[in-house]
């Protein structure tokens, strides 16, 4: 959206706006379909734990945002739960699943599991390599669990300013950590499929598509409590989450994940878990939002 798109929309004169996310930019748009006697769906991904603005003015002005609303799409329960505490009503609150193309495609292509599992697990990271994805945090961990985790590997998969500092670490590792830098792809799918444990200890994540793309590739997933798609996407079985930025439950549950069985079957039923997060439910979804915004 930009500053003027009241002409646009005039132009094209639709039955529903659809804005995105938080920002002054919404305004304009959602004035116009009240002006304009159209309809507004607002998709929302942030929750209360990711907004990094959370001063009264901001949270007065959002409020204000959602009353203009007729419909929303909301991805994942934080995000639900944020907009209903907006002042959204929960009857006109459509929960989906944000969908990730390449965990699609992972999820068309074989698995890796490893009856016995005898070389040891092998744990990855996948993301930038800055502060609140924390890791140099996951790799201080990594090392300090190492002497009970037989021969278990760690592998950065990304780029990022935090390079350097994770080279440091792992040149004391003894060959057990990897960076392997930024891969897209099907680089990046076998990546996936050529690790057993997903580890993502993020602070703040407003979604974070890497949990679906390890459960397509059959993997067990470790992941903070400021994941949203944690919430949503992973059970016992499937995973474990732990509180962010405590870096001795992050040991703990590295030793944890490093018992985890990695079978076909254990991996199958782990990718079953993402079977219903697709493009087309998702656009589904929006669908139901777009009719009940219609219906108002």
């Amino acid at each position: 959206m930009s500053v003027g798109i009241s002409r646009e929309l005039r132009r094209l004169d639709p039955d529903v706006v659809l804005v995105h996310s938080w920002g002054p930019l919404m305004m304009e748009p959602l004035i116009w379909s009240r002006v304009a006697s159209r309809r507004a769906v607002m998709w929302t991904e942030s929750s209360a734990r990711t907004g990094l603005l959370r001063d009264p003015v901001t949270m007065f002005s959002r409020r204000r945002l959602v009353a203009l609303a007729d419909a929303f799409l909301s991805t994942g329960t934080l995000a639900t739960r944020f907009i209903e505490d907006l002042g959204a009503n929960p009857r006109r609150v459509v929960r989906s699943c944000l969908p990730s193309a390449l965990a699609e495609t992972i999820a068309g292509m074989p698995m890796s599991g490893r009856e016995g599992a005898a070389a040891g697990t092998r744990f990855l990271f996948i993301g930038r390599l800055v502060e609140r994805k924390r890791p140099v945090e996951l790799a201080r961990a990594f090392v300090r669990a190492l002497p009970s985790l037989g021969g278990a590997t760690l592998t950065f998969v990304g780029d990022g300013p935090l390079g350097r500092r994770l080279a440091e670490i792992a040149a004391l590792a003894g060959g057990r950590i990897r960076l392997v830098g930024r891969v897209e792809g099907q680089a990046l799918a076998a990546q996936y499929l050529e690790a057993d444990v997903l580890v993502i200890p993020s602070v703040r994540e407003v979604w974070g598509l890497v949990v679906n793309e390890a459960l397509a590739a059959g993997l067990y997933v470790v992941a903070a409590d400021e994941v949203a798609s944690a919430i949503d996407l992973l059970d016992d079985r499937s995973g474990l989450i732990i509180r962010a930025d405590d870096p001795g439950k992050l040991v703990d549950a590295l030793r944890s994940a490093d018992k985890v069985p990695q079978s076909e079957t254990q991996r199958a039923a782990r990718r079953a878990r993402i079977r219903e997060c697709t493009r087309q439910s998702f656009v589904t979804d929006l669908h139901r939002a777009i009719e009940l915004a219609l219906s108002a």
